[in-house]
């Protein structure tokens, strides 16, 4: 009979765990002995590759500038939730998922500090946390053995945590969080029938839709395959239909506040924001096994693929189909998304793998029948010093850790914006018009440019080509901003003469050019890094029609002294906002 936390392989279901090495091999009591002494030292490695970069910086990491002023609106507004947010100019819709701003909120509250220092440590222990509930996913998915090689994947691979603990985590990572909760509840009332589990799993979910859309877009499909998985009665059903509709009563207080105050349009205008699917995009990511986004080798990722082997040839497809329709149906946030499937994957293929691999297993405890033989047959297996497995194991995790700590590109978008550039902004907060309208360049792609996201909220001044807020606008207002954004960065290189000409095609007028002078984290693909070279910079300085008002080592600030004539202007949805966030 399988052991707890297995499932034995079928034709005709779907499975999630790693079935126990063959009979007779003492996995069990192996892992027992592992689960003791290496699930802490796991932990202790993801604990501090998240809050490592936390400690070690003054500002939140990379983003945040929105939800810091959205927190902000909040506070000022006695926690009762605000019609509009006064994040870049007061006219975007406060629709976004709630919950991390009013933890934020009650934190700073509560401990009596300032809403930057929340957005710098709290994203970073709920991602601690994150680890906690996926060690608690694996236990019941895994033997302990494999449980335990899964947390060392999931603590390190970059995108279990690399955007969860940015200032912008403080909603992204209540969202995964949750979303690995409600998934461990998930599993232990679809695959064990653990019937009072329909309370739990429906406040999980619920809360994983109060905290981020995309996270809980990520339960949705997943709980879909546990359901295809385990599902093989009619009980089966009505226990998943109750998870749904407590799902939708516990996030009831958010979504029903936004229906009656705005109607479906802003929910449906944000779930159109993820990007449409691309086939070349699907076959370069598994032509490639670009599944972890590390610039060095990934022993996760070929340890996943291993898994990813074994169970084809067991036919237990979940944890495969899992990442296939992660990369389908979420391509925006696909390798976020794999990073719980691949870990299970490393586990699975520690346990069924290397395991026997390394063995020095007798003849009795290897054998197979053959077919239609009932003798058993020794089969020989391969011997290796006592200390090989350990040295290797030890090897890939410390790579790992390398790995995670030491790319640049991982490094770089965990940076925080310098001080340097704050200045810049704190000059523009104290010395321009209060209805003053930026057009910050940086040349940057969207997601990770701090300085256009932070801008609004540090300077408080209208910044017409930021991205971030627009995913809640209505009429394909998320990709009219994107393409004007990208359009804009694009400048970077070029001279005055590509500001006048997005100015008048796109209808967006400016009173003052903000340009950064540092090189961009992850430049446009049409603006490769190594060609930023300040030339908008030089081509202002030498035109006419721009004069310099601030000149400081991080940024420098031209006012338009003859802007080119527009007709329209961004951000024109609703009716400016009060400091409240309502409309005056």
């Amino acid at each position: 009979m399988p052991s707890k936390g297995s499932i034995a392989p079928s034709p005709r279901a779907l499975s999630a765990v790693a079935e126990p090495i063959p009979s007779g091999t003492d996995v069990h009591a192996l892992g027992g002995t592992m689960t003791a002494a290496f699930a802490l030292p796991a932990l202790i490695l993801g604990f501090g590759i998240r809050l490592l970069p936390v400690l070690t910086a003054t500002f939140p990491l990379n983003d945040g500038g929105m939800f810091y002023s959205m927190v902000e609106d909040l506070k000022r507004s006695h926690f009762a939730l605000p019609a509009y947010t006064s994040y870049n100019g007061g006219s975007l819709p406060y629709t976004y998922p709630p919950l991390g701003f009013y933890a934020g909120a009650a934190m700073s509250e509560l401990l009596h500090v300032d809403v930057l220092t929340v957005l710098r440590i709290l994203p970073a222990l709920v991602s601690c946390l994150t680890l906690l509930a996926f060690y608690r996913l694996a236990t019941r998915m895994l033997v302990p053995a494999g449980a335990v090689a899964a947390l060392f994947a999931f603590a390190l691979l970059p995108r279990s945590f690399e955007w969860e603990v940015m200032g912008g985590g403080l909603t992204r990572s209540f969202g995964f969080l949750f979303a690995v909760l409600a998934l461990t509840e998930l599993y232990g009332l679809l695959r064990n029938r653990e019937a009072w589990r329909v309370i739990s799993a429906s406040v999980f979910c619920g809360l994983t839709l109060m905290s981020h859309l995309e996270f809980g877009w990520f339960l949705a499909f997943s709980a879909a395959l546990f359901v295809v998985a385990f599902v093989r009665s009619r009980l089966g059903i009505v226990h998943a239909a109750l998870v749904g509709i407590g799902t939708l009563a516990v996030s009831s207080p958010w979504w029903l506040t936004i229906v009656l105050l705005e109607g479906l349009r802003p929910l449906l205008a944000a779930g159109q924001t993820g990007g449409a699917l691309s086939v070349e995009v699907v076959l370069s990511a598994f032509a490639q096994l670009d599944l972890t986004q590390e610039s060095l080798f990934s022993p996760a990722l070929v340890l996943g693929a291993v898994g990813v082997l074994v169970s084809l040839r067991d036919r237990r497809y979940l944890l495969p189909a899992w990442i296939a329709t992660s990369l389908v149906l979420d391509p925006r946030n696909y390798l976020t998304d794999v990073a719980v499937p691949l870990a299970l994957l490393v586990g699975v293929a520690f346990t069924e793998f290397l395991i026997p691999f390394f063995s020095r297993g007798t003849p009795e405890l290897t054998s197979r029948r053959r077919e239609g033989d009932d003798r058993k047959s020794p089969r020989r297996t391969m011997s290796a010093p006592r200390w090989f497995a350990p040295a290797v194991l030890g090897a890939a995790v410390m790579y790992s850790l390398f790995s995670a700590i030491g790319s640049p590109l991982i490094m770089a978008s965990l940076a925080t914006l310098p001080t340097t550039e704050r200045a810049a902004m704190a000059w523009a907060a104290s010395n321009t018009p209060a209805a003053s309208r930026f057009l910050v360049i940086s040349g940057e792609a969207w997601a990770v440019d701090r300085s256009a996201e932070w801008f609004p909220a540090l300077a408080g001044r209208v910044s017409v080509a930021t991205v971030q807020g627009s995913e809640w606008l209505q009429n394909g207002g998320f990709a009219a901003q994107l393409s004007r954004d990208q359009a804009v960065q694009a400048c970077a290189v070029q001279g005055s003469a590509c500001l006048a000409s997005w100015s008048r095609s796109t209808g967006v007028a400016f009173d003052y050019v903000y340009v950064d002078r540092r090189p961009p984290v992850r430049s446009q693909p049409s603006l490769p890094a190594a060609e930023y070279s300040w030339a908008l910079e030089y081509a202002l300085r030498a035109d006419p029609d721009y004069r310099v008002v601030y000149d400081g080592s991080g940024a420098v600030i031209f006012a338009v002294v003859r802007p080119p004539a527009t007709t329209a202007t961004p951000f024109a949805r609703h009716a400016p906002a009060d400091d409240y966030g309502r409309p005056s």
